[in-house]
């Protein structure tokens, strides 16, 4: 949740569970890991080697993504070395094929645009960096304002210059909706991520990454708004796109599923929604391990919907109606 609006607080009286409850209705969405380089930094292991060049020492970093152990430990400069030769290797890990996440996504996103931040202000390669190291100050290292002041800009640039239906205009578009949502601006996010959906649909139809990506960010802001009516069909079509196209195991295949859970506990349908929740905490302890980020934002996401459930419908609707004052 955002900062909470005190003059909204009187206008809702909780019992007590309602109360305690409402600490834990910070439903996860999207994958956004702050805090984890702080978390990373506590976890750091002086055994550890790099799995690259073999050797140790303070700067070496937990990579993220699905490794584990030794293979899960990597220097930002040894993965910026091997970025340079496949540029895969800036944002996604070769043997897992999922992304880097916390402390390493930053280090990376930072040593790259450090390559290109010379460029002329418009130059898409720039653009398309900054765009990334801007998503990664708000997933990991937990710098709203930063990302925010830097996805406005490059939307500014990108509509200026790259006009409104090309894809970085549309990916600077989805990020900076999901950023105002988090961080509460729900007016300004909405109408952003519905533009997204309205413009890859009718450019690049609706049988692809980029529209998955578009429609699973509009349901996240209805998600974080409390439109879960309208958030569901959205979920739910970008889980079925993400499930073909990427498989199961996907990191963005678990959060659309983890996302249509949301929706039926929002809308009252609990036992259906508790059942896909665990399913996804399930199969994102499989994939990348109990340590993993993305296992703790899934785990939390389902505490709070067990929580819920064991409310009357009255305190229930009570503690929905209160998450979406507080922002």
């Amino acid at each position: 949740m955002g900062l909470v609006n005190s003059s909204l607080r009187s206008l809702v009286v909780a019992s007590d569970a309602v109360t305690r409850l409402l600490i834990l209705l910070a439903w996860p969405v999207n994958s956004f890991y702050a805090g984890s380089l702080l978390d990373a930094a506590r976890n750091w292991d002086p055994d550890g080697v790099c799995w690259i060049c073999c050797e140790g020492g303070t700067d070496l970093l937990h990579t993220g993504c699905a490794c584990r152990g030794s293979a899960g430990l990597a220097h930002a400069r040894c993965l910026e070395q091997a970025a340079v030769h496949d540029v895969n290797r800036w944002t996604t890990c070769p043997t897992c094929k999922q992304q880097w996440t916390g402390e390493m996504e930053v280090a990376l996103a930072r040593a790259r645009y450090e390559r290109v931040r010379h460029r002329p202000a418009d130059d898409e390669e720039r653009l398309f960096v900054q765009q990334n190291l801007a998503v990664a100050l708000f997933e990991s290292a937990g710098d709203p304002d930063g990302a925010t002041a830097m996805l406005e800009e490059v939307l500014a640039v990108c509509r200026r210059v790259l006009g409104s239906e090309n894809p970085l205009t549309l990916d600077a578009l989805t990020n900076l909706a999901l950023v105002y949502s988090e961080v509460g601006n729900y007016d300004a996010a909405l109408p952003l991520s519905e533009e997204v959906v309205a413009t890859t649909r009718r450019t690049r139809g609706a049988d692809c990454e980029e529209a998955a990506h578009a429609i699973g960010s509009l349901a996240a802001v209805l998600n974080n708004v409390g439109e879960y009516a309208r958030a569901r069909p959205l979920w739910e079509e970008a889980l079925q796109l993400r499930l073909r196209l990427l498989g199961p195991s996907h990191l963005d295949t678990l959060n659309s599923q983890h996302g249509v859970g949301q929706c039926l506990v929002g809308l009252g349908e609990i036992d259906a929604g508790l059942s896909l929740l665990e399913a996804t905490s399930t199969a994102a302890r499989r994939v990348f391990g109990p340590g993993h980020e993305s296992v703790r934002h899934f785990d939390e996401g389902l505490e709070t919907a067990r929580n819920l459930s064991e409310l009357s419908d009255r305190d229930r609707d009570l503690v929905i109606a209160r998450a979406r004052l507080d922002s």
